[in-house]
């Protein structure tokens, strides 16, 4: 159609080009965070974006041509609004559905099709509830790609022991703050990870933007660890474990 992508990987747009020659439609932008969730949707699949706010992902993934077909969800009737105007504003009210409801409840078909799930920004131990409850995309099928603001340790520990396979991790900065990215599937093996490994994954196969950011990033963890540990100390607790972080991520590093 001649005009100039949104952003880079953004092949063709199912809307008139003049729509945005005059500004009626707003260019669509993705910060790092959510452009490496982008990384991880693969071709094809259909894609549910939980807790979906403003439907970002979903309308990028099929502005994209990587998905012809989109669930947009959230448990509060505002985000599934502002996720059907923002749906209809680039034209993709027949391929994007947006859905009020709690999690993945509405996920019922039998056998659940090729899913690539997405749960962003929402915190470890909310995630790993929202996947737990629906037994369904205990599938190869299905592709989760997870994004906690907090308690990573926890999804990675579900994960674990809940027979899901971790196919990837990375970590990308935004706006002064590191956020970890987990792509895994479901194939039924019950793993056993250590503490540390819950808490940092596998720094040494974690994907970073570049070596400098891989750097910043397990100093910034060394740095969190060593005020831990010294908070611990000057309580009079034992901080056996941060030292022994510590120590695991400056090898990594290289110190």
């Amino acid at each position: 159609m001649g005009h100039k992508p949104l952003f880079p990987y953004v092949d063709y747009i199912i809307m008139d080009k003049n729509d945005f020659i005059d500004n009626k439609v707003p260019h669509l932008s993705l910060g790092p965070r959510l452009d490496a969730v982008m990384s991880f949707i693969r071709d094809g699949t259909t894609l549910a974006d939980i807790g979906t706010d403003h439907a970002l992902i979903p309308i990028a993934a099929c502005l994209s041509g990587k998905c012809t077909r989109a669930y947009a969800t959230d448990v509060n009737s505002g985000p599934v609004e502002r996720a059907r105007k923002n749906v209809a504003l680039y034209g993709l009210s027949n391929v994007i559905t947006c859905i009020k409801s709690d999690g993945l409840s509405w996920l019922t078909e039998t056998p659940v099709s090729r899913y690539d799930i997405v749960i962003a920004g929402m915190g470890g131990e909310t995630i790993a509830d929202i996947i737990s409850k629906n037994g369904l995309i205990r599938t190869p099928a299905v592709r989760l790609i997870l994004q906690p603001m907090t308690k990573q340790e926890k999804v990675r520990l579900f994960l674990a022991e809940s027979g899901y396979k971790t196919l990837a991790e990375k970590v990308v900065t935004e706006n002064g703050k590191y956020y970890c990215i987990i792509c895994a599937e479901y194939d039924g093996a019950i793993r056993s990870i250590d503490d540390f490994t819950a808490a940092y994954g596998t720094p040494e196969a974690i994907i970073f933007t570049s070596k400098t950011d891989k750097e910043s990033y397990l100093s910034h963890c060394i740095e969190v660890l060593l005020r831990r540990a010294a908070g611990k100390e000057a309580a009079g607790l034992t901080s056996s474990a941060e030292r022994e972080f510590t120590k695991r991520l400056k090898e990594y590093l290289g110190t």
